[in-house]
């Protein structure tokens, strides 16, 4: 059953997302996005609980930066594909700086479909 309140996006490109601080370790990529949390696919279960906090690489005109969001995961389950899996995540405490940056990838993966 769906309870999703807001239509998410998927990205054209893969965003990955990082533990914070993390620059060369990447946890998995965003398989969706909206503006109350992301559809994380990985290759293992994500470990943490609780609240945390991860980095998005944003890629914006060729440039690569991120964003830096505190989660909470509210579940995983297998993938489709057997040696995935898919974490639903919801953001905690968006600052408007970085609700403004998620709006404007959101704003970017509408125009492309």
């Amino acid at each position: 059953m769906e309870r999703r309140r807001l239509q998410r996006r998927q990205p054209f490109t893969y965003l990955r997302v990082f533990p914070r601080g993390i620059t060369d370790l990447s946890i998995g990529v965003v398989a969706d996005l909206n503006t109350e949390g992301f559809l994380l696919v990985s290759e293992t279960t994500p470990e943490h609980q609780g609240v945390v906090p991860l980095d998005i690489e944003i890629e914006d005109d060729g440039d690569c930066h991120r964003i830096t969001v505190t989660v909470m995961k509210r579940w995983t389950r297998p993938a489709q594909n057997p040696s995935l899996f898919e974490s639903g995540y919801q953001f905690v405490d968006l600052d408007f700086s970085t609700t403004r940056a998620i709006r404007g990838v959101i704003g970017a993966l509408a125009t492309a479909e």
